[in-house]
């Protein structure tokens, strides 16, 4: 992925209720949509850099909410290797995972994995 060109990379994706956009490596991740009752319009998050998870790509996560009392939401987005070189985008697909943690509650962790499809391009033009 960038890391090892060195170039940073535009994700646009989006998929069912959700929409993001990613500069990788550490760059910021926007998010709009709708998730867990909550609705997101651009809000941006810092993610650090990613983690190479070998052949399934690369994982950044963050997390929207955080409540101590009832419940923390947690967004983590696996992202395919890409080389743009020389194609200057590519459509790509990647998966969110929205985690709901509820803590005391029979159940205590939710998942929602949601497909994405969109663009990657070269995030300097």
């Amino acid at each position: 992925m960038a890391e090892a060109s060195a170039e940073k990379l535009r994700f646009n994706l989006t998929g069912p209720g959700i929409a993001v956009s990613y500069v990788s490596p550490g760059g910021p991740l926007q998010v709009s949509g709708y998730l867990e009752g909550m609705s997101f319009d651009e809000q941006e998050f810092d993610p650090g850099e990613p983690v190479n998870q070998g052949k399934l790509g690369n994982l950044i996560s963050v997390q929207l909410l955080f409540s101590r009392a009832s419940h923390e939401i947690d967004l983590s987005l696996l992202l395919p290797d890409v080389e743009l070189d020389p194609a200057p985008d590519l459509e790509v697909t990647a998966l969110a995972v929205v985690t709901h943690y509820r803590p005391g509650a029979n159940v205590s962790v939710d998942y929602d994995v949601r497909q994405l499809a969109g663009t990657v391009s070269n995030a300097a033009g």
